[in-house]
């Protein structure tokens, strides 16, 4: 649950209509800011203009989000994200959404990898980039 762990980061501004009527970041806003940081690690790293891939796409499968604090307005965020594991047709990403510092929620998400037959495996080049240990949890200090 540190910021540290976490070898890719997107940065977030919250926005007004993201929060409650006490100035909270609310649970679907939170859940946004995951699914847009994994999105732009995923494009990045597949180097893919969408989500939509020529021979496949890649959906969400799974996702489950831990809410430890409460998240204020106004205020920025970021979203930490690391690769935790890489299944021959999936990939599982963990993400730590992070004001001042301080871990406000945890998110894991298993994202699959489909065309119009069902699941299919990632290419060769895809596994070796998505296995790279530059992109797993990283040690705390």
């Amino acid at each position: 649950m540190r910021r540290s762990s976490y070898p890719y980061v997107s940065p977030v501004i919250a926005r007004y209509a993201d929060v409650d009527a006490f100035l909270h970041i609310n649970n679907v806003a939170m859940a946004q800011y995951f699914e847009d940081a994994r999105i732009s690690l995923l494009r990045t790293l597949l180097e893919m203009q969408q989500m939509h891939m020529g021979d496949g796409r890649v959906l969400l499968a799974r996702q489950s989000i831990d809410y430890l604090r409460e998240g204020r307005y106004p205020g920025s965020l970021e979203v930490g994200v690391a690769i935790t594991a890489v299944g021959r047709t999936s990939v599982t990403v963990g993400m730590g959404l992070f004001q001042d510092e301080v871990c406000i929620a945890i998110s894991d998400a298993v994202l699959v990898r489909l065309d119009d037959k069902g699941p299919r495996e990632w290419g060769a080049d895809e596994r070796t980039v998505l296995s790279d240990p530059v992109w797993q949890p990283q040690a705390s200090d």
